[in-house]
């Protein structure tokens, strides 16, 4: 996860209820001789004796008599935050309005221009600690670091914290870290700076573990010590924060093994030891062109080798050696001649064997009638596209004479008429070395030579396909081709590529890690793309994840999931899980209508009268992404094969039900995403669990298309003011993270303890506290109540049960919605 959106995580943390009517105060940040930050809470800040300040937008080593007197004064109570920075000016970097302005003491007296570095080295700074009492402090301007008005101690020197735009450098943030824990450490917002740690160290060993720059990693490595000496008593930090530390010392302990194993010229081992090292190479490009020789070094020496054992007439172990030599090296074509005339001398040695040791049917003999006729028949039906036949002859042929070349011969023709042409040249190369008449052999070289020219052909057009067909999200198509390819050759490096990414795409996961296991073994050469292999070692790494653990509880009616008890919320939709009966709103009702299985199959929207009708009107034009003519209600439908809503259909009348074939297919759409669309190219839903595609593994190829929808902007359950679609994403447990809305600036961030929902905080993309937060309250297994704040209004949902059933709840809106008051009931 990028280090920004970590903020913004962080950020929205801290967006829970926190500010008491105190009066104001400040919190100051005081700077050692050593580095070290620590953080005092007073009542008042004075700067040359005064509680207000100069601001000038332009920030300069001097400033004019002219810009000093024109400079508004500002209380310093109103200025947000003040700090120090590198040349020793001091710098507002928050308040309103919010730009960076340059601060000077207020009543200065002088002619001409000012040094404002001179100006401030003079300049007494006073800690009002007690107003009541009197007691002030003096502080040097050498120690001063920073000053943030508050009314909140705790709340904003973590938010201060928080902000790494605070600080010039990454050493400024981490003595702010250690110094603000011992400060505070008894509030509950040091839990915000808890959270942001484990956060930034669990994401940056994950972006390293994805092929993250070492520099990040080293980066993270600073905050995992820091985050140990400030959370020394915390036992999840002390884990990641081992956890970081070790992949270092692992990573340079690899570094320094592939090293020495290039010194001792020991390729092969090297090879070998690399595949581990792989997932870590970008940040290190010296072992990666360590890596290029030992593969150039180690084609030689199997060359060598092959070459020495041919010359010995060790032809089978030549071949062997020429095969690692010609997988390494596959655009080599001297390797592959040398290596076929290795096989030819080979086949020739054996064949004479083979004719000293065959014993010929008896001419003129019954047997020997039977298998020529059968060896004919099976031609016959070989022409005729009758294989399984032809076998059949063959087979009758073998039990009459097993060492038959014919039979060899007869195999390798069905094998490529039939296309899978990777089984005929075995075949063929078998059959090279029993045959043992000119007749015989040219017929097998005959053939050879049309396999050979078929599989050219195919290969070509295959590799041409294949990018064609994934980039225009053609999945289905690309599986199918994916067959066909590996019938023609299942040692194509690319062909194993490509088609482990299609069989994954459409969930066909034991032939995705099948071929790409084979591609990364075959992949190790010249040819290998590293950028290639990195993708294929990730998507692996997806697909050996565990699938999402399923509860006891009844099916999402959204996901299809089964869901643990007393979870209220799908983790991986977002639905609400009870069945809810009629919502009733202002002078309107909607009935949820459901089916036996459990599936919603709409909700029905009626109006008691005109003003009714014009508060939903205007609840949809202020959050509504679209306007549907007349009063819609909402229809659902879903996979015909899979318990999961596809789509849904804001409409006044019902549709009809569909007779037509269940088609789909992926689209680009905003921004070259990808989604997944029906025949009428509506977009429909795509969640992990999909039967379709693989949204996982669509994200890591292409680009993230795993959509939702949710009847409002807030996923609140009970309101319906239009369909607004999602595209989601997922922690590292497969529960729902983030919901960005398509078409709208508004991002949905999700909070889970395991399966259950605690949080939803919602806001635009840039912001860095959220405009909506909606907190779930539990007591037992039961949901007794969601607090609702929204820009500076807070409500409750509360819930009441009948036994351990949801029966009923209630809230009044605050203006998420239409400021109005709602009543539930539930089935």
């Amino acid at each position: 996860m990028r280090i920004a959106l970590v903020i913004a995580l962080s950020m929205s943390f801290l967006a829970l209820p926190h500010r008491a009517a105190d009066p104001a105060g400040f919190v100051v940040v005081i700077q050692t001789a050593n580095g070290k930050l620590s953080f005092q809470a007073v009542e008042g800040f004075q700067i040359g004796g005064r509680d207000k300040v100069r601001a000038i937008t332009q920030i300069t080593d001097s400033v004019t008599d002219t810009q000093y007197r024109g400079a508004r004064s500002v209380p310093l109570s109103l200025l947000g935050l003040l700090r120090k920075d590198e040349q020793g000016r001091l710098i507002r970097l928050s308040g309103e309005p919010r730009q960076r302005a340059l601060v000077l003491p207020d009543g200065l007296k002088s002619k001409g221009a000012m040094k404002v570095a001179g100006v401030l080295s003079e300049t007494p700074l006073t800690l009002v600690k007690s107003r009541r009492a009197k007691q002030t402090a003096q502080l040097p301007m050498a120690e001063f670091f920073a000053l943030i008005s508050t009314t909140n101690p705790s709340y904003d020197a973590m938010d201060f914290v928080l902000s790494e735009a605070n600080f010039f450098r990454l050493e400024e943030q981490l003595a702010a870290i250690e110094g603000v824990v011992p400060a505070f450490r008894n509030t509950q917002d040091v839990n915000a700076l808890r959270e942001y740690l484990l956060t930034k160290l669990r994401d940056g060993l994950n972006a390293f573990e994805e092929g993250g720059a070492y520099s990040d990693l080293l980066r993270i490595v600073r905050y995992a010590e820091t985050a140990q000496r400030a959370f020394a008593d915390d036992k999840r930090i002390q884990i990641q924060a081992a956890s970081v530390s070790e992949r270092k010392v692992n990573t340079e302990r690899a570094v320094a093994r592939l090293t020495s194993l290039t010194n001792n010229q020991d390729w092969d081992t090297f090879l070998d030891q690399y595949l581990s090292f792989e997932p870590y190479q970008w940040s290190f490009p010296e072992v990666m062109e360590q890596r290029r020789k030992a593969i150039q070094e180690s084609v030689r020496l199997h060359v060598q080798r092959g070459n020495e054992l041919a010359a010995q007439k060790r032809y089978r172990e030549g071949v062997a050696e020429y095969d690692v030599a010609a997988q390494r090296d596959p655009d080599n074509g001297l390797i592959a001649e040398n290596r076929e005339r290795i096989l030819h001398d080979y086949a020739a040695s054996q064949a004479e064997a083979q004719r000293e040791a065959s014993k010929p049917l008896p001419e003129g003999s019954m047997d020997l009638r039977l298998f020529r006729r059968y060896i004919d028949f099976a031609s016959q039906y070989t022409k005729n596209k009758k294989y399984e036949e032809a076998l059949a002859e063959l087979q009758k042929a073998e039990e009459l004479k097993r060492d038959a070349p014919e039979i060899l011969l007869g195999k390798a023709e069905v094998c490529s008429e039939r296309g899978e042409l990777w089984k005929a040249l075995p075949l063929l190369d078998e059959f090279d070395r029993v045959a043992t008449t000119k007749d015989l052999k040219a017929r097998g070289d005959t053939l050879r030579n049309k396999v050979l020219f078929d599989r050219t052909n195919k290969k070509s057009a295959f590799k041409q396909k294949f990018p064609e067909l994934l980039a225009a999200g053609s999945f289905g198509e690309a599986e199918t081709l994916a067959q066909e390819a590996l019938q023609t050759d299942q040692n194509d490096d690319e062909f194993n590529y490509y088609s482990g990414i299609a069989f994954a795409l459409v969930n066909r996961t034991g032939l995705a890690r099948s071929s790409l296991k084979r591609y990364l073994d075959l992949s190790v050469s010249l040819r290998g793309d590293l950028r290639r292999r990195s993708l294929a070692n990730r998507v692996m790494t997806l697909l050996e994840k565990p699938p999402a653990a399923q509860g006891k509880g009844a099916r999402n009616w959204f996901s299809g999931r089964q869901l643990p008890e007393g979870s209220f919320y799908c983790s991986e939709s977002g639905a609400f899980q009870p069945q809810v009966a009629v919502v009733e709103g202002f002078h309107m009702a909607a009935e949820y209508v459901w089916t036996p299985e459990g599936r919603l199959r709409s909700i029905k929207l009626a109006f008691h009268d005109l003003k009714g009708t014009r508060s939903y009107e205007e609840m949809v034009a202020r959050n509504g992404i679209s306007k549907t003519p007349g009063h819609p209600s909402f229809y659902f439908f879903y996979h015909p094969n899979y318990p999961q809503v596809l789509k849904a259909v804001p409409s006044v009348l019902e549709p009809p039900a569909s007779d037509k074939p269940f088609r789909v297919r992926l689209a680009r759409q905003e921004k070259s995403s990808l989604r997944l669309v029906d025949e009428g190219n509506s977009v429909l839903v795509l969640l992990p669990s999909s039967p379709i595609v693989n949204p996982d593994v669509l994200a890591l190829v292409d680009a993230p298309a795993a959509t939702g929808i949710a009847g409002n902007s807030y996923f609140n359950p009970f309101v319906w003011d239009g369909v607004h679609y999602f595209q989601f994403t997922y922690d590292k447990l497969g529960r729902l993270d983030t919901a960005h809305e398509i078409g709208a600036d508004n991002v949905v961030r999700f909070q889970w303890e395991g399966e259950r929902l605690t949080a939803i905080r919602a806001g635009q993309a840039s912001a860095t506290r959220p405009s909506y937060v909606r907190t779930q309250h539990y007591s037992g297994k039961q949901l007794a109540s969601e607090t609702v704040e929204f820009r500076g209004k807070t409500y409750k949902i509360e819930y009441k049960y009948a036994g351990d059933r949801p029966r009923e709840a209630s809230f009044d809106d605050n203006g998420a919605h239409d400021g109005r008051q709602w009543r539930v009931r539930f089935e």
